[in-house]
């Protein structure tokens, strides 16, 4: 995991695919429309959505084995819960045509605080859940990047 705001984006040395994404995520604003953006075809795209976050969202964890995914926030705040996935208990398994296989919640997790311009980046090893409200649930805007793991 690495959770940091996109103005540091420089100290990292992430690869093409990875930089691509994230100039495609500074052109955001609260304005964009909800919407999927295929940057690489299927082996990068952005996903675009609004969705209202909850006081107690269901603490069900999902990993992904194919892609990495980068969190970003674009409007209004959230929590995202990330845990370590060699911790985990298996809830369902793992979906290869869906790449997600969930998890019961752990009882040490990490939240992370999504306000705008902030990203948590979320490797195979990791699991996490979103929606958790901040402070009182509201509308997000939020994108969720899917990179697939190999292009990293």
């Amino acid at each position: 995991m690495i959770y940091d705001h996109i103005d540091n984006i420089a100290l990292y040395r992430f690869g093409a695919a990875a930089m691509k994404a994230f100039e495609f995520l500074k052109t955001l604003t609260p304005d964009s429309p909800d919407a999927t953006h295929e940057l690489i075809g299927r082996d990068l795209y952005v996903m675009v959505q609004s969705y209202d976050t909850e006081a107690e969202p269901s603490p069900i964890l999902e990993a992904h084995r194919k892609y990495i995914d980068i969190q970003y926030c674009i409007a209004n705040t959230e929590y995202i819960a990330v845990a370590p996935l060699d911790e985990s208990t298996l809830k369902t398994p793992y979906d290869a045509e869906k790449d997600v296989a969930f998890y019961h919640a752990q009882k040490m997790m990490t939240l992370c605080a999504m306000a705008p311009s902030r990203f948590v980046l979320l490797f195979p090893t990791d699991e996490h859940f979103a929606k958790f409200a901040a402070e009182a649930p509201c509308r997000i805007k939020k994108a969720v990047v899917k990179l697939r793991a190999d292009l990293f």
